[in-house]
């Protein structure tokens, strides 16, 4: 610290030398600064005087930059670790992610045909759950109505497909496997839109969707 500019250093824990981190004016005209455990508040002292001032930090930047610019209001996200990917229902489609550089993975993306709209409500992914062993994706598609309701009418089934080209630097492909019309099946309405796949012994494949009201 000096009379024109205070300079914060982090301290290397393996060989403890000090590594420039930030570099402020003394506004303060202080001599000693003190920061607390979570560096919210802070105390300057100049040299010689009677008293001492404390500071409360006042913004707080977490350094969070948008990538994806696209609107995903009312959007459903789903993830799925082993292909270290997370999906985005919009619309009428599911986009794929990758969890560590956020960029979309095109090659993935799954195309939903939806029925054409009567009403004032649009049709469109309204909720989607993938299988414990991240091989099944099952997809609601319906209308978002008001005070939180929900009309589904149709599910979609999908299957994933391996990459056996290990050369390739490509994703893994959900294939079509079914498709099941519910918008005028009495026992699917007031569903709710949690639904789960119901568990297999002995690593078998999931046959079965599990629907509550």
């Amino acid at each position: 610290m000096t009379d024109d500019k205070v300079y914060f250093y982090a301290i290397d824990e393996h060989t403890f030398k000090p590594i420039i981190r930030n570099v402020m004016n003394n506004f303060m005209n202080c001599s000693m600064m003190m920061f607390g455990c979570k560096s919210i508040y802070g105390i300057t002292y100049k040299q010689n005087e009677g008293n001492f001032d404390v500071y409360r930090q006042k913004y707080q930047h977490d350094y969070k930059v948008a990538i994806v610019h696209e609107d995903f209001d009312g959007s459903k996200g789903l993830p799925v670790e082993s292909m270290k990917a997370f999906l985005v229902g919009v619309k009428d489609k599911i986009k794929f992610y990758d969890v560590n550089t956020f960029m979309e993975i095109t090659e993935s993306e799954i195309q939903i045909p939806l029925f054409k709209s009567t009403t004032r409500e649009a049709n469109e992914i309204i909720s989607m759950q993938i299988s414990p062993k991240e091989d099944i994706l099952a997809v609601i598609s319906g209308k978002k109505l008001i005070m939180d309701e929900n009309k589904p009418n149709q599910i979609f089934i999908f299957k994933r497909k391996k990459n056996l080209n290990a050369a390739e630097d490509s994703m893994d492909q959900f294939e079509a496997l079914k498709k099941i019309k519910i918008m005028d099946n009495p026992a699917f309405e007031k569903i709710s839109m949690q639904f789960k796949f119901q568990n297999t012994k002995y690593d078998r494949d999931v046959t079965h969707l599990l629907f509550a009201r």
